[in-house]
């Protein structure tokens, strides 16, 4: 997982068969009233892919979330 500007950038391999993944982020309003969090769209494993959650503001963390 790698934090790039605005974006949370997940790119995982080696998860077993059947097992998804997408990056999650923790985005700060540009008016800095609140937080809101963005989902990156799920993905498999094998090949190399990637999943962006893309805040358009400020990322205060990320993190990547699998699925089972």
């Amino acid at each position: 997982m790698d934090i790039q500007g605005t974006k949370v950038v997940a790119t995982c391999r080696g998860l077993q068969v059947n097992v998804g993944y997408r990056a999650v982020a923790t985005c700060q309003m540009g008016n800095g009233a609140g937080t809101f969090v963005r989902y990156g769209p799920w993905r498999g494993t094998g090949i190399p892919v990637t999943s962006v959650a893309d805040c358009g503001a400020k990322v205060l963390s990320g993190r990547v979330e699998v699925s089972s």
